[in-house]
């Protein structure tokens, strides 16, 4: 088993056990239902003696339940809340995607 298949395994069992149901339209693929882990990334950021902190919505799936790569402009749907990719990030093992998001108008 390589090192690969092993982060993919994991990957599973977190979107299986934390995940919520994801309805994804990507602009180049058919709909689909996947799981995703959805959480509010925080940002803090520091300049001199002014700190700003912020929230960002993040969308964690495995890259192996997409059909194609995720592009910025793609959306989706947690929660209720439709969602446009703003910065897809591919992890070093190839295994999951992050996905920084923001509320579709």
């Amino acid at each position: 088993m390589s090192i690969e298949d092993i982060f993919d395994f994991a990957a599973g069992a977190v979107t299986g056990a934390l995940g919520d149901e994801v309805t994804w339209k990507p602009g180049t693929a058919s709909e689909a239902t996947i799981k995703g882990v959805y959480g509010r990334g925080f940002d803090r950021v520091q300049s001199g003696n002014i700190r700003l902190s912020s929230n960002r919505p993040e969308l964690m799936v495995r890259a192996s339940d997409l059909d194609s790569d995720p592009v910025e402009g793609d959306e989706l749907e947690v929660r209720g809340i439709t969602f446009e990719v703003v910065t897809p990030k591919l992890d070093v093992e190839n295994v999951s995607w992050t996905l920084v998001l923001k509320r579709s108008s």
